[in-house]
């Protein structure tokens, strides 16, 4: 069975190219693996003259056939879990010392179980994302609708402190959040998976460290932003 998306126009056309990538970082290959992958199969097109669809039928077929079963990838979203959900917990800080409108900022059992449920369902939108647009947005939607439930009932204090601890230790958080990320991207790149013919590597690699760092500073940026807006909105409306 062939890819009918695909065209022959090429011997490994980039419908078949990219779904076949795909499918297989879905199922837990890394870039190098892929990169293998991908290099003999385009070989073989060379040699033989037949495009990929003719030669090995439909991609996620032919992926699925290399690798076998997706992989758990618990150990590997831990890993990256663990950041996030400390830069979110700098986030929260951050934006709640802001908002604060006395001189002592609550930590309260709703507050304190937020951070986890926004993770947790980022995890679940990543997924949602890739199968259906609606469940996508119910599940954003869903998220933004208990995060204020749980704010506004779960009100017992866990935790007291002033804003200015607040801000200070979630900006502590931030930064140690996303000077992570940057080392992760500089120093531990993923090897470089060469989709488009004539790619220089090298190219590649900075463009996915810049983009890594770039990410890495996303978090600090919306604080600081959030943070500047709400101070703007409170000095206008005295």
């Amino acid at each position: 069975m062939t890819d009918p998306s695909a065209t022959t126009s090429t011997p490994v056309p980039e419908s078949w190219r990219t779904t076949f990538v795909l499918e297989l970082r879905e199922r837990g290959a890394d870039g190098r693996a892929v990169g293998e992958a991908l290099a003999e199969v385009e070989q073989f097109c060379l040699d033989s003259g037949q495009s990929a669809p003719d030669a090995f039928g439909d991609a996620r077929t032919y992926a699925a056939s290399r690798v076998g079963a997706p992989v758990s990838r618990f150990g590997g979203v831990g890993r990256e879990l663990v950041p996030t959900a400390v830069g979110v917990v700098g986030l929260l800080l951050v934006l709640w010392a802001v908002a604060a409108d006395g001189p002592v900022l609550d930590v309260t059992v709703g507050r304190a179980v937020l951070p986890a449920m926004l993770v947790g369902g980022a995890i679940l939108a990543v997924h949602l994302a890739v199968r259906s647009r609606a469940a996508l947005a119910g599940t954003v939607a869903a998220l933004l609708v208990v995060a204020v439930v749980l704010d506004r009932v779960l009100t017992t204090p866990l935790l007291t402190t002033t804003p200015a601890v607040a801000a200070a230790a979630g900006a502590a958080l931030l930064v140690a959040e996303a000077s992570w990320q940057t080392w992760t991207a500089v120093r531990r790149p993923d090897p470089v998976v060469v989709v488009a013919p004539g790619t220089d590597p090298r190219a590649a690699r900075r463009r996915d460290v810049r983009a890594g760092v770039a990410l890495a500073w996303v978090l600090p940026a919306t604080a600081v932003a959030a943070a500047a807006l709400s101070l703007l909105v409170g000095a206008l409306s005295r």
